[in-house]
C-alpha cells in the first residue's frame, strides 16, 4: 500500500480532532494547527463524513468533531477512506513466476498490512504522540 499527502493529511488532522474530542474545531482551525491547506483539507473532510468517521455542524459555533471514540477508528478506515485499497500486485498479466511472487509475497504483505493498520487506533497515536509531546519540554 502506498500512502501518499493525503492520507498523512487525514491522520493529521484526525489526530488533532482526537487532540481536542472536548470541542468541535473548524477547518481552519486544523489546518492552521496542523500547518495544512484548508482546501485540501476541505476535500478530505468531504469524504471522511460520508465514511461518518467525522461530523459536521454548520454556524458560528460550528466546526468537526470525531464521530466516534479516537480507540474505535483504525489508521485503517482513515487511510481506506481517503487513499483507497491499493495492492502491492500491479498487473494482471502475468507468467507462473510471477503468479507465485504474488501468492507467496505481495498478497501476504498486502494482508499483514490491512490487519496492522487496522489493529492501530487513532487512540493509540495520540497516547503516543502526548507521551512525545511531554518528552519535548522545558522546565525553568
Amino acid at each position: 500500500m502506498k500512502v501518499t499527502a493525503r492520507g498523512r493529511c487525514a491522520l493529521k488532522a484526525m489526530v488533532e480532532l482526537a487532540l481536542h474530542a472536548d470541542k468541535r474545531l473548524s477547518v481552519k482551525e486544523i489546518a492552521k494547527n496542523q500547518d495544512l491547506s484548508v482546501r485540501y483539507l476541505e476535500q478530505i473532510f468531504s469524504n471522511l463524513k460520508k465514511s461518518k468517521l467525522i461530523s459536521g455542524t454548520k454556524g458560528p459555533s460550528g466546526g468537526y468533531t470525531l464521530e466516534k471514540a479516537a480507540d474505535n477508528i483504525s489508521v485503517g478506515e482513515i487511510l481506506f477512506t481517503v487513499e483507497g485499497r491499493s495492492p502491492f500486485k500491479l498487473e494482471d498479466n502475468k507468467d507462473v513466476l510471477e503468479t507465485c511472487l504474488d501468492e507467496m509475497i505481495w498478497e501476504k504483505l498486502d494482508d499483514h498490512i490491512e490487519n496492522f493498520l487496522l489493529k492501530m487506533t487513532l487512540s493509540d497515536i495520540v497516547k503516543k504522540f502526548e507521551l512525545k509531546s511531554h518528552d519535548y519540554m522545558y522546565y525553568i
